[in-house]
């Protein structure tokens, strides 16, 4: 008797996490004599990984790697906040951003499964956006993706099945 043994290729996929927003607050300032007008977001949501450990959040350009975030005006262009975003990442109420393991050549951080963190993170728009159907007007901020990483590494491990649409209401900004 002779068996026949076929092979194929099995490819493993990670559960994604649980994302869950906890919180989207903005802050409008209207211009004055001395000052442009500033509006702010303050996001914050727990992950929790399923299925091992994953990598998630940087704070070097988190929204070019991990996070979604733009101002949407009521016409539907999109601008990236031109102030800046910052990440922070906690576990319970302790500020770990600076202790936390990150990834040795990604600089993501490693989150281990089951232990839920808290991203917070804070974007500004200093002035109205400019450019192509921009300018003064009704804007939203939106959130439209999360990725995470399976594993360390390169930028082809990046995993945007983490798909959220979270958004404020519009404010008028000048």
């Amino acid at each position: 008797n002779t068996a026949n043994v076929t092979s194929g290729v099995m490819n493993v996929t990670r559960i994604a996490p649980e994302v869950q927003l906890v919180s989207m607050n903005t802050n409008y300032t209207a211009p004055s004599q001395t000052a442009s007008s500033s509006y702010s977001v303050t996001l914050t949501f727990n992950v929790t990984p399923r299925g091992g450990t994953i990598y998630m959040g940087t704070t070097t350009a988190p929204t070019t790697t991990f996070l979604g975030l733009v101002l949407q005006k009521d016409s539907g262009s999109t601008s990236t906040p031109n102030g800046g975003v910052v990440v922070q990442l906690k576990q319970g109420s302790t500020d770990i951003t600076n202790t936390q393991p990150a990834g040795s050549s990604s600089g993501w951080y490693q989150l281990a499964e089951g232990t839920t963190y808290t991203f917070v993170v804070t974007a500004n728009q200093n002035g109205a956006p400019s450019g192509t159907g921009l300018g003064t007007g009704l804007y939203r901020w939106i959130v439209n993706y999360l990725r995470f990483r399976q594993t360390d590494g390169g930028s082809n491990l990046d995993v945007p099945g983490v798909s959220q649409t979270w958004f404020t209401s519009y404010t008028n900004v000048q």
